[in-house]
């Protein structure tokens, strides 16, 4: 009797697929975070050969609000980055009175924004060196550990507690404080989709509105100035 041939669909398979290409086809990069962020600013890139008329993008790049409207997908990258967020602060915190003690929630939420602030200034030595891939790595770190920062501020850790800058408005406006968390996590979403086109005036443009809507938009209201 003639040997079976072989199941094409078996042959085919897979075996011991390594764990970095799993992760790779599940969306995420052979780092981690970066990998949220190459899908669709590659799927952009391969439009622009296509796109012609008044809004299309030119020779000599697109403009920021042009490449903000198309990044379509950002939305569905932020839950995926909130998440790892939560998994690189310990513990996933779903409402301030669930938080950490007042008095330790003042000492992390001070290192986590220092952290915040040295990535920052990554971000800028990033655009000085007109490195966009530096300006993307310091981004996605900063999308990770924004959707952290509303469970370091449980009720009862303003200045009563301890040494902290933080205003009783962030309490009282509470709503309002979510929504600058919110607001720099989602452009740092952006300053990394941006950096894939590797255009440093489009980074700079995104860096400011983030500086802005992200960082200006809640220290004015709720940081104490330093004594």
């Amino acid at each position: 009797m003639a040997a079976r041939a072989p199941d094409s669909h078996a042959a085919r398979r897979p075996v011991n697929v390594p764990q970095s290409r799993r992760l790779r086809r599940a969306g995420f990069g052979a780092r981690g975070l970066p990998g949220f962020f190459s899908s669709g600013a590659r799927a952009l890139r391969r439009g622009c050969a296509y796109s012609s008329g008044a809004s299309a993008f030119r020779h000599n790049g697109p403009t920021l609000e042009t490449t903000m409207a198309k990044l379509s997908h950002t939305k569905r990258t932020i839950a995926g980055i909130a998440l790892a967020g939560a998994i690189l602060s310990g513990a996933i915190v779903s409402a301030p009175a669930q938080a950490l003690d007042p008095g330790d929630a003042i000492q992390t939420r001070k290192a986590v924004m220092a952290s915040i602030g040295a990535h920052m200034n990554g971000i800028k030595a990033g655009l000085g060196a007109k490195n966009a891939k530096l300006v993307a790595g310091h981004a996605g770190a900063i999308a990770a550990l924004a959707p952290v920062l509303p469970g370091l501020f449980p009720k009862g850790s303003g200045p009563e507690a301890g040494e902290t800058r933080a205003k009783a408005e962030i309490w009282q406006q509470w709503d309002t404080f979510v929504a600058t968390t919110k607001a720099l996590q989602e452009t740092a979403v952006e300053l990394a989709e941006v950096a894939e086109f590797d255009d440093m005036a489009m980074l700079a443009a995104q860096f400011g509105k983030m500086a802005r809507a992200g960082c200006g938009a809640c220290h004015r209201p709720f940081r104490a100035p330093e004594k």
